[in-house]
């Protein structure tokens, strides 16, 4: 969603109304991700209810609640505080990617079934989904928000998966495949889907 999602949003929308909803997207995917998505990939390894807590309390979710608070309140922080919070938030997204590079250049040659999972991972996520988004929230909703849903819904898997796949004892090297494979189909699953979605309408 970072590294695709907003740079396609701020390029096709450059009205101020639309590009509001980039912090807010940003805010539930986080959110959904840091909760849901946490909860399902640890399913099995969680343990109790009051271990799965602790793992929800993680300092991602709690940043992100503080920023919402910030924002909603309109309370200004200090220059200082704001230049160091940026520029270790610019440092994050690289960081992200050398650690996702150096799994990726670990990582053994795939078998024909982990290929072949993979395939699906891009004809389901990356095409159906998105196109099912689309064609549903277009009778609900108005155009922007319709193709924003269906970007959303089309972004390549997240970096981080990789991460929390190491720190739970998952599959770290499918979960690394998952991320650049996607990363690298969305540059033509992306226009397919819109072309798709411009034909069935």
């Amino acid at each position: 969603y970072g590294f695709v999602v907003i740079p396609l949003i701020m390029a096709l929308f450059t009205e101020a109304a639309d590009r509001q909803y980039i912090p807010i997207c940003s805010a539930v995917d986080t959110v959904v991700v840091w909760t849901l998505g946490l909860a399902l990939f640890t399913r099995g390894k969680a343990g109790s209810f009051k271990e799965l807590g602790k793992k929800l309390f993680n300092p991602i979710l709690v940043s992100i609640f503080f920023a919402l608070i910030i924002n909603s309140m309109d309370i200004v922080l200090p220059e200082p505080f704001v230049y160091v919070a940026d520029s270790v938030g610019n440092v994050s997204y690289s960081m992200g990617l050398v650690y996702l590079g150096c799994t990726i250049c670990f990582l053994k040659k795939p078998g024909l079934s982990e290929l072949r999972n993979i395939t699906m991972i891009v004809g389901t996520k990356l095409i159906l989904i998105p196109a099912a988004v689309f064609l549903i929230s277009s009778y609900f909703l108005p155009m922007t928000e319709s193709l924003i849903l269906m970007l959303i819904a089309g972004a390549p898997s997240m970096t981080t998966s990789s991460m929390i796949a190491k720190q739970y004892g998952l599959d770290e090297g499918y979960a690394s495949t998952a991320v650049f494979v996607t990363t690298i189909s969305c540059m033509v699953t992306i226009p397919l889907v819109f072309l798709i979605t411009a034909w069935i309408r």
